[in-house]
């Protein structure tokens, strides 16, 4: 998003709090993209069958696939912080 529109609008503080509402956004959308592709991913996984219900087996899958992506996914942030704070 580009903040400078937004400063036209007023004073410091309105653009701090649009500033504030981009961000959440922002976090809102990355949060539902990891939901997407975590879905996704452990849906074609884990799920053999469409029926009323999952089977045990089919839960437990999902569950260690859900916990091993989010897991992976951290781990990948939280390196990629480290080389962020490095190259400055």
């Amino acid at each position: 998003l580009d903040m400078s529109s937004y400063d036209r609008l007023g004073s410091g503080g309105n653009t701090a709090r649009f500033q504030a509402e981009a961000q959440q956004l922002q976090q809102q959308a990355a949060v539902q993209g990891t939901m997407l592709q975590l879905t996704s991913l452990c849906w074609e996984k884990c799920i053999k069958r469409v029926d009323s219900s999952m089977s045990s087996s089919e839960v437990d899958c999902v569950m260690s696939c859900a916990g091993r992506y989010l897991d992976a996914t951290q781990f990948i942030q939280g390196r990629m912080m480290k080389q962020s704070q490095q190259h400055r």
